[in-house]
């Protein structure tokens, strides 16, 4: 079906109407300033841009927040609770085991592995599935349904009640109205063995043979995020609101043959493009434009110099302006609230060894 579908009368007038519907002049001119308003003028006249935007719906400070998806997931609810919202996905459970540094246990990087942990929490006739695990020298395992490049390795028991632990986290979900889902990346691996999606790289040398690269067609993406709202209706709050942003955080590594340039495009314009079919085949479904938000705010004052984690003055504007066109009452950031983006990455990182690579 179409994105969109109006009379050409309704298409004029839009236009007409709409504060945001132009880019520079509409008078044309390779070097005619932009006027006020036009989206080059608020994109090179300010650090951060302020798209237009007009809210599908409204959200109460009494509501509970869930946030899932991947690293930028962790921004969005660190923000949210330092204005004293309660999110429902913060957690200090894994504060008991041991630590490689960094946070973020709790991330899910592509759109199957947000539904397969949804299905593994909330359907009674689903658990996780132990054969998921993956077994490492040493007796000592890890969780690819997790992140464990944030936990230190663990023999095979103590990985599984880990993960147990998300499951539990997860199960909060039907508590919250309010349900951000930050889309990460499309560039996964296949489990042969347990027949689902993993959520992090693998260790490739360790089991050769077992995991099969893919990259998710668009078509793939919608499965799996009508797979996410058929859980979250079944099983989740009876107003249910979905969220649906992209990350902007970048691929840092790339396993096809394409530059990560091109890579990391590919696989944010599938999930834009998903998150908006997604968002107009659904009342319930609302797309935020963060992604556009940072691609389109100043380099210098949006990224670290890595080009990789976003500072986290942007993240605040980015909550900033969600809370001021979403909340039907009128919600003051506190003075001292600060928003920490340090460890915020889409795959973090790891040593090269064969063929062990991170996305």
């Amino acid at each position: 079906m179409p994105l969109d579908d109006c009379s050409d009368q309704e298409a004029s007038d839009r236009l007409f109407f709409n504060p945001g519907g132009w880019w520079s002049s509409p008078h044309g001119g390779l070097e005619v300033e932009p006027p006020e308003g036009s989206a080059w003028h608020r994109i090179t006249r300010h650090d951060f841009l302020s798209p237009f935007i007009e809210a599908e719906f409204t959200i109460r400070k009494s509501d509970d927040v869930f946030a899932i998806g991947s690293c930028f997931a962790r921004s969005v609810e660190g923000a949210l609770a330092a204005l004293g919202w309660n999110v429902k996905s913060i957690t200090d459970v894994f504060d008991q085991f041991s630590t490689e540094g960094g946070t973020g246990f709790t991330n899910k990087y592509n759109p199957w592995a947000i539904a397969n942990e949804l299905s593994w929490a909330l359907e009674p006739d689903k658990e996780f599935p132990v054969e998921t695990l993956q077994p490492l020298v040493n007796d000592t395992w890890v969780d690819l349904q997790g992140n464990y490049f944030v936990l230190t390795r663990a023999d095979r028991e103590t990985t599984f009640r880990r993960h147990l632990l998300l499951t539990e986290l997860m199960q909060r979900v039907p508590e919250c109205r309010i349900i951000v889902i930050t889309l990460g990346l499309i560039e996964t691996f296949f489990d042969t063995l347990s027949g689902v999606y993993t959520n992090q790289t693998p260790r490739l040398s360790e089991t050769p043979g077992r995991f099969r690269f893919r990259i998710l067609s668009f078509d793939e993406v919608i499965e799996a995020l009508e797979r996410i709202h058929a859980l979250l209706s079944l099983y989740g709050h009876s107003d249910v609101q979905v969220v649906v942003t992209v990350s902007p955080v970048p691929l840092t590594a790339t396993f096809s043959q394409h530059d990560i340039v091109l890579a990391n495009t590919l696989s944010k314009a599938t999930l834009r493009a998903a998150a908006a079919w997604w968002a107009s085949a659904h009342d319930n479904v609302h797309y935020f434009p963060s992604y556009e938000i940072v691609i389109n705010s100043q380099r210098d004052s949006a990224w670290y110099a890595d080009g990789i984690h976003v500072r986290p003055e942007l993240v605040r504007h980015i909550m900033e302006t969600f809370l001021r066109t979403h909340v039907a009452d009128e919600t003051e950031p506190s003075a001292e609230a600060h928003f920490d983006t340090s460890d915020v990455q889409e795959a973090r990182p790891t040593r090269v060894t064969n063929t062990d690579a991170a996305l």
